[in-house]
């Protein structure tokens, strides 16, 4: 009998252990074979990554970034990762929370969707509290180091259309931007 339940009492703790581990929630694949994923982390946190096919790993454990601008001299990077995410047909919604100090708090929700070749994402920012300065909400994302910056061909509708070189120098998409190897919108 003991036996069986330390058997028993194995088997449920194994299950347990490869449930926090590995978990990944699918939006969907994308034309070019990548699939879009949310991934706990051993943290509890949940990320993204878009992988397989002929797309390099595009990954970011903690999506949700929040810069405070208290002052011009003082500019506070926060980031985290998602508490939870809910699949629906359609989309993945996902919520965080950023606290910065004890008078505010940003409650963020983003819907995430996958339309042929397409992700798109749709962010809600609730802050609670006040405070001084303003604040800056973004979503980077970290491309697998083994790519190189020149086999990257991005579409930014507006801003960016592949090569920068007929852009200006000084606009969004720009060579300048390109130069620096980043996009920053």
């Amino acid at each position: 009998m003991k036996k069986k339940i330390l058997l028993l009492l194995c088997f449920l703790m194994t299950l347990n252990l490869l449930a926090q581990q590995g978990e990944c929630v699918k939006l969907g694949k994308l034309k070019t074979g990548a699939t879009v994923s949310f991934i706990k982390q051993p943290e509890g946190y949940w990320g993204i990554e878009i992988s397989g096919g002929a797309t390099p790993k595009i990954f970011q454990e903690k999506p949700v970034k929040i810069e405070i601008n208290e002052s011009e001299e003082k500019i506070i990077a926060l980031s985290a990762g998602y508490k939870t995410i809910k699949k629906t047909d359609s989309e993945i919604l996902c919520f965080a929370e950023i606290v910065h100090g004890r008078e505010v708090k940003f409650n963020l929700s983003d819907e995430w969707k996958l339309e042929g070749n397409i992700v798109s994402v749709k962010r809600k920012v609730e802050v609670i509290g006040n405070a001084s300065g303003g604040f800056n909400s973004s979503i980077t994302f970290t491309v697998d180091p083994s790519f190189q910056w020149n086999d990257l061909n991005c579409f930014i509708p507006g801003a960016l259309y592949g090569d920068p070189a007929y852009n200006g120098e000084r606009s969004l998409g720009g060579t300048m931007n390109y130069n620096a190897k980043r996009f920053f919108i």
